[in-house]
């Protein structure tokens, strides 16, 4: 445990910045794996594309947090628009 008070509230803001950082990072998950199931059930291209929306700015606001890096944020929006036009397309 910490002994200074410097380190003991350093302590506090990691716990707070993780609990925010988690969130983020699962919700940016579930909309990816979301969009991804609505591809392999082969949804209608509307929903395929709204849900595509939430994804990309759900990864884009984890990019801009730090939570994941920039390149990963970008190939993951760049896999998941592959998937969704080639759906739609079929």
């Amino acid at each position: 445990m910490a002994n200074l008070n410097q380190s003991r509230k350093r302590a506090r803001q990691m716990i707070r910045r993780r609990r925010q950082n988690v969130v983020l990072k699962s919700t940016m998950q579930t909309h990816i794996k979301r969009t991804r199931r609505l591809v392999q059930a082969k949804a209608d291209p509307e929903e395929l594309q709204t849900s595509y929306k939430l994804a990309s700015s759900a990864v884009d606001k984890a990019a801009k947090k730090g939570i994941v890096h920039k390149a990963t944020s970008a190939r993951y929006k760049k896999r998941l628009a592959a998937a969704v036009k080639k759906s739609a397309n079929n």
